[in-house]
This record gives C-alpha cells, sequence and structure tokens, in this order.
C-alpha cells in the first residue's frame, strides 16, 4: 500500500508553502551549494493565487489525508502553457517518488487543461533538478518569441545571478493525446 497521496492544496495552506520551500531548499546545501539554499522562497500571494486556481499540490501522508503537506508543486498558465514554477517535496519524505508523482499531476492538470506543453526553468547541472526533469521526458529549449513569459522568466534569472550559481536551462514537456489515453483506441 502507498503512504502517500497528491491532493490539491486547500487555500489556507498557502502560507505553509514558503516553508516547505525554504525546507526543500535545505538539500542544495547538503551537495555544497549554500547559495542557493538561501535564495528566497516564492511569496505567499503566488501560492493563494495557484490554490485558488486550482494549480497547487501536495503530497501527503495517506493515513492522515487533510494533515500537513510534505512538498509541493505550483503551476500556472503562462504563455498558452503550463508553467511548472514549484516543485519541492521536503527532505525527510525524498526519495520516495513523490517529486515525479507531483509532476504527474501537473501534466494530468495541463492535459485536462487541453494545454500543449508544460515547461519549466531549473539548474541543468544538479541531480535533482533537470536530469530529473529528463528522465520524465521533458527537454532543453531557448523561450523564443512565442515564449515571452518564459524569456521574461530567464531573464530575470540572468540578471539575478542564478546562471553564475549554477547554470539554469529551459525545459519543455509537450503533451500529446497518445500520452493520456488510458486505453487502446
Amino acid at each position: 500500500m502507498d503512504d502517500y497521496l497528491i491532493r490539491l492544496a486547500r487555500p489556507e495552506e498557502a502560507v505553509l508553502m514558503p516553508d516547505l520551500e525554504i525546507e526543500a531548499a535545505r538539500r542544495f546545501a547538503q551537495i555544497g551549494r549554500p547559495e542557493i539554499a538561501d535564495l528566497p522562497a516564492q511569496p505567499v500571494a503566488f501560492y493563494r493565487d495557484c490554490a485558488a486556481a486550482g494549480s497547487l499540490w501536495v503530497p501527503a501522508m495517506a493515513q492522515s489525508p487533510d494533515g500537513p503537506p510534505l512538498g509541493l508543486a505550483a503551476a500556472a498558465r503562462r504563455d498558452g502553457m503550463a508553467w511548472l514554477a514549484e516543485l519541492d517535496v521536503v527532505p525527510a519524505h525524498g526519495q520516495r517518488g513523490l517529486g515525479r508523482r507531483l509532476v504527474e499531476a501537473v501534466i494530468a492538470w495541463a492535459a485536462g487543461e487541453g494545454l500543449p506543453a508544460v515547461v519549466l526553468t531549473t539548474f541543468r547541472d544538479i541531480p535533482f533538478n533537470a536530469p530529473f526533469y529528463s528522465r520524465i521526458g521533458f527537454r532543453p529549449f531557448v523561450p523564443g518569441p512565442g515564449h515571452p513569459f518564459l524569456a521574461e522568466v530567464r531573464r530575470t534569472e540572468q540578471a539575478s545571478g542564478l546562471d553564475r550559481m549554477s547554470p539554469r536551462v529551459a525545459m519543455r514537456l509537450d503533451l500529446t493525446p497518445k500520452r493520456f489515453r488510458s486505453s487502446p483506441p
């Protein structure tokens, strides 16, 4: 039996998300990247907006589904696609497939919304970042004129010095009807 479930976050849980994000970021310090671990969290208002839009998911213990969140995946519609803005699992519950399950929740949401892709930016060389997303099927891409929001995210990341901490990359997972077909035609 699975010990965890993925559920939509309740609106009142938005205030918990920055602390979860900070707790999960400790993992960067453990791999010798404390400057990344010290980055500020997304504001509560962002998480409130995601919760209100039905695009904020959390893992919880299966025996206590209304219990405290153990991580999060926050997404939003941007440039006509799903933008996976934040993905975190607290270290005490890491390495159990929760990150993948959270990404799968975002993918299912995006497909259900009829969006053609899920996009994100992440650290290129950190094993639990770009290599993790690559295993799910995300591929690097350069945001062009059709992606003004994501291009702005990349410019902001570069201007803030994130790329000097560790190279960043934009990634995209194209959603096709075949990918989400539950049974043969």
